[in-house]
């Protein structure tokens, strides 16, 4: 109890089960002390998928084989700073590791790092590690521009337009030099009403909105306020560069349906707009169709589901009814046995630790960061076989997300970040990169991990800057 340091050497990265009840009672006390933790290798309790499988109830009682969801807590040691032996491995970044590991370090044994994840040519590295002076920002070199320059993104907007409005915000902010948000419902406004405005307005905070000046209200719900530098069109403009679809846009909308028909029957291969595909589009049959189309026309797309999202869409798209837990457990396998049956999307599945998949195979782009090797995870049981694929799957891990990003508004925030890339030039994978980065480095700024707001993180996105730490 008077402990200043406490190591943690109790099981390694071999270790697999639940942990037995006097190593429980043990960690569970370690847990609770002021002491300094370092964690060898890996916290016991975690296995080398990074899966925790012991639970312990509100009172601190250790359980077995239980109904895990009636209880709150995984139990593992939980270590301020990890040394881990040799290489970094996967199972260090999963979303279960990140509340147990704290800093992770990794220690050369007598041979450098790089040759022990870079030792066998045969066995692929899991993932790679994305590191903050991977960060690319759009930043305006040239002085002869005007704003067309920098793309024209256009939002679609749906049932819940609040949501679109803050992805247009967001793509504005990081430098798309025109949005749009592109109505697809029905917009009917009252004479008069007062509206809650983002924080560049009055000091107040809210705004008179009158019928057609910018309000936007789906019928029957009340009206929210469209910041001035967003237009709004009832059609996708003629010079868009990027699309943003699904933040709000309604499962069952007939008239977003309507709407996603047209678009995607006008996105031929030699005119195609790059999109990115988001929220409610993981629960729309029309997803479905587009892959298949984009298959056939080789044209790229990405996609930002989160666990939920990314089951459904598993679904939809035959890979089998997964659980949310089970993404989890195997996200970096699922999505790579996704993009290789659809190798010209990008995959950007959100969580603690984000991971972004692409096909190498197919010109998506390149990417600086370390390699991280670990025990190969296994793809899940009855995913369809795409070994007939000639795509080669590869997994970046982006681990510097903050809890503070667990506010409704934060993966609207996201989607428009990437649209905004899109619109001004970056390729799929960087901009899906990029975004990510910014979005996670920015998240780490705010002040109160409880307080952030869509609109207070993207103004710190203003504040980013290229290879220094993200500011």
């Amino acid at each position: 109890e008077e402990s200043g340091i406490i190591v943690d050497c109790i099981y390694g990265s071999g270790f697999h089960g639940e942990l037995d009840k006097d190593s429980a009672e043990i960690i569970e006390l370690i847990n609770k002390s002021s002491a300094w933790k370092i964690a060898c290798d890996i916290p016991s309790g975690i296995d080398s998928l990074g899966c925790i499988e012991t639970f312990v109830k509100l009172d601190g009682a250790n359980l077995k084989s239980v109904n895990k969801k009636s209880y709150a807590s995984p139990l593992a040691f939980r270590a301020d700073v990890t040394v881990t032996m040799g290489a970094l491995k996967t199972a260090l970044y999963s979303d279960y590791a990140k509340e147990f590991c704290g800093k992770i370090i990794c220690a050369d044994l007598g041979i450098p790092r790089e040759l022990f994840e870079n030792s066998d040519e045969s066995v692929e590295s899991e993932a790679v590690l994305l590191e903050e002076t991977d960060l690319i920002l759009p930043e305006r070199k040239k002085q002869n521009t005007n704003k067309g320059s920098f793309g024209h993104t256009a939002i679609v907007c749906g049932e819940k337009p609040g949501a679109a409005i803050i992805a247009g915000s967001a793509a504005f902010r990081f430098g798309s030099g025109l949005v749009s948000l592109v109505l697809t419902e029905t917009q009917k406004v009252p004479g008069n009403c007062l509206a809650r405005n983002p924080p560049s307005s009055p000091k107040d905070g809210t705004t008179q909105a009158k019928a057609g000046v910018g309000a936007i209200c789906t019928e029957g719900a009340f009206p929210v306020t469209c910041p001035p530098e967003l237009m709004q069109a009832f059609s996708l403009p003629a010079n868009t560069k990027a699309i943003a679809v699904g933040m709000g846009l309604g499962v069952e909308s007939e008239s977003a349906g309507k709407f996603l028909s047209e678009l995607f029957a006008r996105q031929a291969k030699d005119s195609y707009i790059p999109m990115i595909f988001d929220a409610d589009m993981f629960s729309r049959k029309e997803t479905v169709e587009f892959l298949e189309k984009s298959n056939a026309d080789k044209t790229k797309l990405i996609l930002t589901p989160h666990p939920k999202e990314f089951s459904s869409l598993l679904k939809m798209t035959g890979f089998g009814d997964f659980s949310v837990e089970e993404i989890v457990k195997n996200r970096i396998s699922l999505c790579k046995a996704f993009v290789k049956n659809y190798p010209y999307c990008v995959i950007l599945l959100k969580g603690a630790n984000v991971c972004i998949t692409r096909c190498v195979d197919f010109g998506l782009g390149g990417c600086a960061g370390s390699g991280v090797k670990a025990e190969v995870m296994p793809v899940a049981e009855d995913l369809p076989d795409a070994k007939a694929q000639p795509a080669t799957p590869e997994t970046y891990i982006n681990p510097f997300g903050d809890s503070c990003l667990a506010k409704g508004g934060s993966g609207d925030v996201l989607a428009g970040l990437v649209a905004a890339l899109l619109a001004q030039g970056f390729d799929f994978f960087e901009a899906a990169k990029n975004a990510s980065l910014a979005h996670a480095l920015a998240s780490r700024a705010q002040c109160g991990s409880y307080s952030v707001t869509p609109f207070s993180l993207i103004e710190e996105i203003g504040k980013l800057r290229e290879n220094s730490g993200g500011f």
